[in-house]
């Protein structure tokens, strides 16, 4: 997903499909290394995301999402 030039509108954000390409593109750039709680509190809780105690609360509701996309594959 490097050196892509693809632009999105506020709009975007409200579209499934493209939320999700967002976010692996901000992903890539930002996390190619990090784990997947590193990733999802700060992509609640913004750079320091990870840091914060207020993105717990985000991180637990991911695990669970996480977990019951796991059991149905």
């Amino acid at each position: 997903m490097k050196n892509i030039k693809k632009k999105y509108t506020l709009e975007d954000r409200y579209s499934r499909e493209k939320s999700i390409e967002m976010f692996y593109i901000w992903k890539e750039f930002h996390h190619p290394e990090d784990s997947d709680e590193v990733i999802a509190r700060c992509w609640n809780g913004g750079p320091k995301g990870w840091k914060r105690k207020s993105t717990n609360h985000y991180w637990n509701k991911v695990q669970i999402e996480m977990e019951t996309v796991g059991s149905s594959m």
